[in-house]
């Protein structure tokens, strides 16, 4: 327990905080740096490209991306190594006090969202 409390301390001393000014359900101000993603594994059960009627472009299900005429496209752009960046999970934040943190997909918005690019940009400022 001792361990654990020197620990605590010494984490709050490094990044300038208090126990009170910085806990769970304090809101806090931070900026978006990069969007997280899952990279799609080589054999990614029942990948289903979608089409999309209005427009007769095929849609990649990981990483949404909808500009693909052909459907074989979409296959070389799963085949291609690091060519499919994978499904946004999440974003990566940094907060004021210059700690990192990472906000999930689910916690973004009330509202469910299936990519956090609709409603986010990097170098945004959001409070959480």
């Amino acid at each position: 327990k001792q361990w654990y409390q020197r620990r605590v301390r010494g984490f709050y001393l490094l990044c300038n905080e208090t126990t009170e000014s910085f806990k769970e359900g304090i809101i806090t101000q931070c900026k978006v740096y990069a969007i997280a993603r899952r990279k799609p594994k080589g054999d990614e059960p029942d990948i289903q490209p979608k089409r999309n009627e209005e427009t007769g472009m095929w849609q990649c299900p990981l990483c949404l991306r909808d500009n693909f005429p052909e459907l074989s496209e979409i296959w070389n752009h799963f085949d291609t190594t690091g060519s499919c960046p994978g499904q946004a999970v999440g974003i990566r934040v940094r907060l004021d006090n210059g700690l990192s943190g990472f906000i999930a997909t689910k916690n973004i918005s009330d509202s469910r969202i299936t990519n956090p690019e609709d409603r986010i940009k990097i170098n945004m400022q959001i409070k959480r």
